[in-house]
């Protein structure tokens, strides 16, 4: 009878021993499933900190180019002012000479008659 038991306790404990064999191989698997995506995601987040990285160098060219557009802007409008300005003095001359044409034609017209 003893024997049998013996029998009894190695299959036992062997059935233990494989059970930890295949629960360990299903570790390893688990393991190395979890080790690639680990580096999945880390090469995942090296390549968005890479895309926020050139997001953030053209947003600051952009903002460069706008600042520059808005200050070329502020210049057109001065260059139109001045422009504007100009124009209106020459206006007023033309009017000027205009009105010191016609005295001059109505002296002549008056000196002609004496």
């Amino acid at each position: 009878g003893s024997s049998r038991k013996m029998r009894k306790q190695f299959n036992i404990t062997m059935r233990a021993l494989k059970d930890k064999v295949t629960s360990n191989r299903e570790y390893r698997i688990l393991l190395r499933k979890l080790l690639e995506e680990k580096s999945r995601v880390e090469n995942s987040l090296e390549s968005m900190h890479y895309n926020v990285y050139n997001l953030t160098q053209q947003l600051m060219v952009s903002k460069k180019q706008l600042v520059s557009a808005g200050m070329t802007i502020t210049k057109q409008q001065g260059d139109i002012q001045q422009m504007s300005e100009e124009v209106s003095k020459a206006n007023k001359a033309v009017k000027d000479l205009s009105a010191l044409y016609k005295k001059q034609m109505q002296h002549e017209a008056a000196a002609s008659k004496l």
